[in-house]
């Protein structure tokens, strides 16, 4: 078990990954938006079906000039294209916690492909997440190539909801409405 532990509401440790049997836990995504031409990765904590209208999404990544940046959004915008089911995170999770770990735990070197894996790679170590079935790389790398082909498709942003794939890069029901 790692030395570093994300505190609950309480000022507790945080326990290993998910052991809650809550339902409705929040969802941990890849997240790929249009951003002027080419696609551009982000880390989501989105809530189970979230409302389009509500602000109670929150996007992790680099800013544009090569910055972590970490903050609320609504739940939906246009410019979302397709996102990976990456895990259930436990409830005890807050996403303020994670802004804060993020920043100080995960280095901004590359650009947001790395920061995006070495920051899930970062909360499995942790034992924020379970462990994953596939490298962070391979994992992104499938999210891709889904979300690259989500956009060539003629349907691309006319369906009701935010295309979405499991770690395989296999299409799954999306719970990101866009409706």
């Amino acid at each position: 078990m790692s030395a570093t532990f994300l505190m609950t509401a309480s000022n507790q440790p945080l326990s290993v990954h998910p052991t809650s049997s809550q339902r409705n836990k929040s969802r941990l995504y890849i997240l790929f938006s249009l951003s002027s031409s080419s696609l551009s990765p982000s880390l989501v904590i989105a809530p189970k079906k979230p409302d389009p209208r509500k602000v109670q999404t929150w996007r992790f990544g680099l800013k544009h000039h090569g910055s972590f940046e970490g903050r609320q959004v609504v739940n939906y915008d246009q410019r979302m294209v397709a996102a990976v089911s990456v895990s259930k995170l436990d409830p005890e999770v807050t996403s303020m916690g994670l802004s804060m770990l993020f920043s100080r735990e995960v280095p901004v070197r590359g650009g947001a492909r790395e920061w995006v894996c070495d920051a899930i790679n970062m909360l499995v170590e942790k034992d924020i997440i379970p462990p994953l079935p596939l490298s962070a790389h391979s994992i992104f790398e499938k999210g891709s190539r889904f979300a690259e082909s989500v956009q060539a498709s003629e349907k691309s942003g006319e369906e009701s909801s935010v295309p979405t794939c499991d770690v395989e890069g296999t299409r799954i029901r999306s719970e990101i409405s866009r409706v």
